[in-house]
């Protein structure tokens, strides 16, 4: 791998790990008013997007051990 395909994906990668990490702020808390009931759909689940952001925190943990 050449170091300037190395930047892009160092940087695509830390791309996708702010996306998801403002997904689960999203996706952690609910406002409600009083009264109001608990949603029951929501777009992913909490543990969908943790397995998604630990797979692409392995990514970045393997590119960083290929180079050495």
């Amino acid at each position: 791998m050449y170091l300037a395909d190395a930047i892009k994906l160092k940087s695509l990668l830390h791309k996708q790990i702010d996306k998801l990490l403002e997904e689960i702020e999203r996706v952690a808390f609910i406002e409600l008013e009083k009264d109001e009931p608990l949603p029951t759909i929501q777009s992913r689940s909490l543990e969908d997007i943790e397995v998604e952001l630990e797979s692409i925190r392995r990514d970045m943990r393997r590119s960083r051990s290929s180079r050495l």
